[in-house]
Parts: C-alpha cells; structure tokens; sequence
C-alpha cells in the first residue's frame, strides 16, 4: 500500500481525499499514518439537511429573510410555530424591521434573541463567529443546533461575477449540511428563503464561498438557552 499523501490529498482544513467520492476526517489521521487505511472513517455528508429541509419556509417579502429565518430556527428549536406576519408587525414597530431594506445585521442578532412570547431577550444563546473556516462550518453543522451565514445572495448561483466591484454580503441563509460526492459534486446545503424552491439548495462549494467571503465568513450559531 502506497504511503498516503497529506498535503496533495488535503481538500481543506481537516478533511482528506482518499478517492474519488470518499473522504476521512481529520480525526482519523494517526490510523492513516500507521498505514492502516482498512479503519478509515468515510464520509461523503454532513448535517442533517434532509430533515432539516422539512423546516424551510418563504420569506413574506423581499426584504423579510430575518423574519422567515426567525420563524424557523423558533420552531426547529422551541417546536412552535410562528406567524411571519405578525413576527413582522412586531419587528417594525420595535424597530427591527424597515420596509425599504428589512433588518440590519445586527437587528437580526437582536431578533434572533427576542422571545416572542413576551418580547424579552434571551430565549436563544446567540454567538457571531467571524473569519469563520469551513472546517469550522463543518463542526457546527453537525456539533450545533442551527447556523446561519451572512452571504452576498447574488453569488451563491452567479460565481461569474464574483469581480463585480461594491459586493457586500446582502443576505442570510440557513446552512444545513455539506456533500462532497462524484453525484452532486461538492455542495454546501442551505435553506434559502427567498427562493420559492429553497429547501435543501445544494450550493457548489466554491459559489458558497464567494458568496460568504463578502461577510469576512460571518456565521452565526443558535442554541436553546437551557
């Protein structure tokens, strides 16, 4: 058995190509390193987007993603479900909402904290990770409760114009899972509520990381505070 190449095989941070399809976590490199590939751990995805699909909702509005993502990280995390409409009348009039732009980034950090039971804070433990790497991303998806990342929309689907000069990171998305397989190529999973078909989007990786460098890699986790 030829000896395992780290550094051509290394597709980013903590995660190896062995083959075409087949890929081994950081974790499993020691058993690599002693020539024992027989008790690799192969892997193709992570996260559990397919039942996390079942979560995604449309947006009410064009500028309205703050709220839909509201509503699905309170029913994935509280199990009870809320209406867009009335989130929305209670953003606008707490100033979490406006009708020409929706809500900034850092009032979608406050409404993502707000109890909508009572308008109080503190229902989710909320924490923003800049300059985040996707092995990082990798580990949240499946070590945490639920992520979202601050992206330029324009580029998850149009890699082309990545060079087009003022992107900004303009939205956010509900990041549910990764692939890498020789059958859909190597994807980032996301709910996306402003498609009317955004329920478990397959994003070409590379399109997904265009559209996140835009945020400096901005990701944000949310739990239950318990």
């Amino acid at each position: 058995m030829s000896p395992f190449d780290f550094e051509s095989n290394l597709l980013f941070d903590g995660i190896y190509k062995i083959e075409e399809g087949v890929y081994i976590k950081h974790y499993c490199i020691e058993a690599l390193q002693k020539d024992v590939m027989e008790e690799k751990d192969d892997i193709n995805s992570f996260g559990e987007y397919e039942s996390k699909s079942l979560l995604w909702q449309k947006q009410i509005n064009s500028k309205a993603d703050s709220i839909a993502l509201k509503s699905i990280v309170t029913t994935s995390l509280r199990n009870c479900a809320i209406d867009q409409h009335d989130m929305l009348n209670i953003c606008f009039e707490m100033g979490l909402f406006h009708p020409e732009y929706g809500s900034s980034f850092d009032d979608f950090i406050s409404l993502l904290k707000l109890n909508t039971s009572n308008n109080e804070t503190n229902t989710f433990v909320v924490d923003v990770i800049t300059n985040c790497n996707l092995t990082e991303l990798l580990e949240f998806v499946e070590s945490r409760d639920e992520v979202i990342c601050y992206v330029n929309m324009m580029l998850l689907y149009q890699k082309e114009k990545l060079n087009y000069p003022g992107l900004n990171a303009d939205g956010l998305v509900h990041v549910t899972g990764m692939c890498f397989s020789n059958e859909c190529g190597d994807v980032i999973i996301i709910n996306d509520t402003s498609s009317d078909m955004g329920a478990g989007k397959k994003i070409p990786l590379q399109n997904f990381l265009n559209a996140w460098s835009k945020s400096e890699y901005t990701t944000i986790m949310i739990a239950l505070r318990r």
